[in-house]
């Protein structure tokens, strides 16, 4: 075998565009990165793999051509600053929802519902430990970071965000001051 035929062979790969992924699976791979892959392309493929389980799935170099090539992250940006008072409102309530859930989950251990499965009981409580750590519920949360939530909830974001003759751009600079303000009491 000569040395020209042990060289290998480099092939330029198609571009994202010119995939044969249905439009369906694309955007999905879009929603999925720019949420909870946190702009992961590893993750995304994971992710659409359980959601897609036996389908085809884009290989991770193909979900980090098609962030390039469709600017995902701008795309993201520019959705985050045209919904920024939904996206809060949306953050609230669903974080609402998980301080909920983990007094739930409280309530359920000390009922003994997880006596019969331990390691899945294990598992409940350390996910409600660090909901509760998170959102800074009494100093537990406090001591561990969780004054984020307290400042999001300072955020007065309907009254700011409702008002239409204000820019988005004034709205997003509003909103960091008042932060910056919350900040500075903190310290």
């Amino acid at each position: 075998m000569s040395d020209r035929e042990k060289t290998p062979k480099i092939v330029a790969l198609p571009s994202a565009s010119d995939t044969s992924y249905p439009p369906d699976i694309v955007e999905r791979a879009y929603e999925i990165y720019v949420g909870a892959a946190n702009y992961s392309a590893p993750a995304t493929v994971h992710l659409l793999g359980l959601e897609y389980a036996g389908g085809p799935i884009p290989a991770v170099s193909t979900i980090r051509k098609w962030a390039t090539e469709y600017n995902w992250r701008q795309r993201d940006f520019s959705e985050l600053r045209e919904n920024f008072g939904l996206e809060l409102v949306d953050m609230r309530r669903r974080w609402f929802g998980h301080l909920r859930r983990a007094d739930e989950i409280m309530s359920e251990i000390m009922a003994g519902m997880y006596a019969d499965n331990v390691a899945h009981g294990i598992l409940q409580l350390k996910a409600a430990e660090l909901i509760i750590k998170r959102s800074g519920v009494g100093t537990f949360g406090a001591n561990q970071g969780g004054f984020m939530s307290f400042q999001l909830e300072s955020l007065d974001a309907n009254s700011v965000l409702k008002d239409e003759s204000i820019s988005v751009d004034t709205r997003l600079r509003m909103m960091r001051e008042m932060i910056a303000e919350e900040n500075s009491g903190m310290g």
